[in-house]
């Protein structure tokens, strides 16, 4: 049986990552332990940019 979650998007703890770039997580291990992925909303101030990075997956 699934289990639902209504998140208040303004209550959701913020990564900020420097430079005004900030991500809201969504789907992760704190919300949902047995998700097979994880999501969120990440927010870029305009004119900058993620640098050079990697996602682990399988």
């Amino acid at each position: 049986m699934s289990e639902f979650v209504v998140l208040k998007f303004s209550q959701i703890e913020k990564l900020e990552w420097g430079g005004e770039v900030v991500s809201t997580p969504l789907v992760v291990p704190k919300v949902s332990p047995n998700a097979a992925l994880m999501t969120g909303i990440s927010s870029f101030p305009p004119g900058s940019s993620a640098s050079m990075h990697k996602h682990n997956r399988d």
